[in-house]
Formats: C-alpha cells, sequence, structure tokens
C-alpha cells in the first residue's frame, strides 16, 4: 500500500544519506518513516545504527531493541543490537555493525547499503 511504499522510499533515502555520511539527514528521513509505521523493524534498525554512527549509544540501543522487539527473526538489527551492547561493555569483538537497508530491484529494502564492506546476513 502506500504507507509501506512510503516507509520503504525514505528508508531508502535514510540509508543513501548514511551512506554519504549525512547522519543528520539520514536521522530525519528515518524518523519521519517511524513516524508513517511506529513499528516497522528496518526503520527502527537503521535509525539505530545511524545514531550509532553519530555516537549516541543510548538512541542506538533504544531502537536497536525496539527493531528487535518488533522482529525477533531480524539477524541485522540482532547484530546490531549485540555489537552495540558489546561496545558500551567495553568489550572488544569481532562483531561489526551492518550497514542501514536500502531497497533495489535485486532485494528487499533489508539489503545492506554498503556490499563492499558489509555482508548480507540473508535475514527476510
Amino acid at each position: 500500500d502506500g504507507k509501506e511504499e512510503d516507509v520503504k522510499s525514505l528508508n531508502k533515502q535514510g540509508a543513501q544519506a548514511v551512506k554519504a555520511k549525512d547522519l543528520d539527514k539520514g536521522i530525519a528521513l528515518f524518523e519521519k518513516a517511524l513516524e508513517v509505521d511506529p513499528s516497522n523493524a528496518r526503520t527502527c534498525n537503521n535509525l539505530g545504527y545511524a545514531w550509532f554512527l553519530k555516537g549516541d549509544t543510548d538512541k542506538a540501543l533504544k531502537y536497536l531493541e525496539w527493531a528487535v522487539r518488533f522482529d525477533p527473526g531480524n539477524a541485522k538489527a540482532k547484530k546490531n543490537l549485540e555489537y552495540v551492547r558489546k561496545k558500551i561493555s567495553g568489550k572488544s569483538e569481532q562483531a561489526a555493525a551492518v550497514a542501514p537497508a536500502e531497497s533495489s530491484d535485486q532485494a528487499d529494502e533489508n539489503t545492506p547499503a554498503d556490499e563492499d564492506t558489509v555482508r548480507d546476513n540473508g535475514d527476510r
């Protein structure tokens, strides 16, 4: 429906902004997507990831926890949440946060934005 397409479009634009290092724009777009669909796990994951990149681990945790709550099978959100928790606890692990999702013709909107540096976790 139109609402779902709006959320996909906003997530795609937000992911492109984050990839271009425009975190404020990306966050604003993800927040707008969340206003359209407040329980969208992909948007929460993207917003959490963007806040993490901006250095706000409290907000990152909040949105990543929401993403996992809304979609317990979302592998990217789980991986990002685990990564942020380890960073906060001071543990250095090999886990790496995955980039925000953006849509393309070949995959759904949960494909990583930067495939050169991020691997796809194969989630829905």
